[in-house]
C-alpha cells in the first residue's frame, strides 16, 4: 500500500473516530481544516472539555515537524482512542485531564500545552514501545510527563530511570509518579542525554513542551535554559548497572548523535532499543545492524525504530525495515 493511500485511510479512520466520540465533531473537523481554534469539545456522554489553544503552539509545532500537524487535533484523536479502549476521565479542569485505564493507574495530562494525551495513546494503545517489560531495567530518555515510565512499571519493569531536562515536564512527571505510588521503581533525573557529561542549552517551548530539544550553543534568550547532560555510560555507573534491558529514546533529535557515538561495549550492554526519529532514519538502522541488532521500523520521515540484539557479535546484519505512513 502506498504511503498516500495509507495516509488517506488513516485520516478517514481518524475522522470516523471523532464522529463516534464527540457531539460537535463537525465543528472539530471544520476548525482543524480551517485552522480556527476551538474553545471546547463535547463528548457523546455530555462532558464538556474546555480548550484554549494558543496560536504560538500551532506555529511552533508546524515549524518543528514540517508537516500538517496540529497538537490539538492529535490530542482529541488520542483521547477518542483512549475512551474507545475503556479509559475513564476522572477529572476535568481548564488546564488538565485526569485519565485512568484501570483502578490504581491515573495520568494527569495537559490540555492546552503539547500533545500529552496523544502520546499516552501512542504508548498505551498503539504500544509503540512494546508490552513486555517484566523484571527489566529501562532507561527512559525523554520521560516527559511520566507516561512511558508509568507504562513500563505497570508492565513489570523492576527499575525505570527517566531522564527529562525540561523542569516543567519533570514536575508533572513527579506528580504522576506519586499519584501512582511508583517512587520505589521509577527514578526521575533532571538531565538531558548527550554524547558528553557537562552542560548544554535546552530550547524550551512554553506552549509545546513535547518539542523541547537541545539548542544550538549560540542560542540565547528567554526560550533557552542551562541543563545538565549525561551519557549512557554515566547513567550505568551512577546506578551500578551492568546491562540495560530496554532503552527508549524520544528526545527530539538527540537520537542521531547518541547512536552514532555509543561505544561498542555500551551497545553490547543494551538488549533492546526503541527510538523515535524526526528527520528520517538516516544511518541509524545501518549502525544498529553493525552492532548486532535486527531492526524494524514504522514511519518514513517521522516514526520509530526498534532494534533487538540477537547476539554479541558485531558482524553486520541487514536491517529489516518496514515503512509505513507518518
Amino acid at each position: 500500500m502506498s504511503l498516500s493511500v495509507k495516509t488517506l485511510r488513516d485520516q478517514l479512520n481518524a475522522f470516523l473516530l471523532l464522529q463516534r466520540t464527540y457531539k460537535n465533531w463537525i465543528e472539530i473537523a471544520t476548525d482543524y481544516i480551517t485552522r480556527k481554534p476551538l474553545n471546547r469539545v463535547v463528548l457523546k456522554a455530555g462532558n464538556s472539555i474546555p480548550l484554549a489553544r494558543k496560536t504560538s503552539s500551532l506555529s511552533q509545532a508546524l515549524r518543528h515537524y514540517h508537516r500538517w500537524y496540529d497538537p490539538s487535533i492529535y490530542n482529541l484523536i488520542g483521547l477518542a482512542k483512549l475512551l474507545s479502549r475503556g479509559w475513564k476521565i476522572r477529572h476535568i479542569d481548564n488546564d488538565y485531564l485526569l485519565l485512568s485505564p484501570e483502578p490504581g493507574t491515573v495520568l494527569k495530562c495537559r490540555l492546552n500545552q503539547g500533545t500529552d494525551i496523544s502520546l499516552v495513546a501512542e504508548i498505551f494503545v498503539r504500544q509503540v514501545y512494546g508490552s513486555d517489560f517484566n523484571q527489566k531495567v529501562v532507561l527512559d530518555v525523554g520521560a516527559y510527563n511520566g507516561d512511558s515510565a508509568i507504562y513500563f512499571a505497570r508492565r513489570g519493569a523492576r527499575l525505570v530511570i527517566g531522564l527529562e531536562p525540561d523542569p516543567r515536564s519533570l514536575e508533572l512527571a513527579k506528580e504522576n509518579i506519586r499519584l501512582n505510588n511508583l517512587e520505589d521503581r521509577v527514578k526521575l533525573l533532571n538531565v538531558a542525554l548527550s554524547t558528553r557529561t557537562g552542560e548544554s542549552k535546552l530550547g524550551v517551548n512554553a506552549a509545546t513542551p513535547n518539542i523541547t530539544q537541545i539548542a544550538e550553543p549560540t542560542s540565547t534568550g528567554d526560550d533557552t535554559l542551562e541543563v545538565q547532560t549525561v551519557t549512557v555510560e554515566e547513567i550505568m555507573k551512577r546506578f551500578d548497572l551492568q546491562n540495560i534491558d530496554f532503552l527508549k529514546m524520544n528526545c527530539e533529535g538527540c537520537e542521531y548523535g547518541i547512536i552514532r557515538s555509543l561505544p561498542p561495549d555500551t551497545f553490547e550492554s543494551i538488549s533492546e532499543i526503541t527510538l523515535e526519529f524526526h528527520n528520517g532514519p538516516l544511518d541509524i538502522p545501518k549502525i544498529l545492524s553493525k552492532h548486532g541488532y535486527t531492526t524494524s521500523m514504522i514511519g518514513h520521515s517521522f516514526g520509530y525504530i526498534t532494534a533487538k540484539r540477537i547476539s554479541n557479535s558485531t558482524e553486520p546484519r541487514p536491517p529489516s525495515e518496514i515503512y509505513q505512513a507518518d
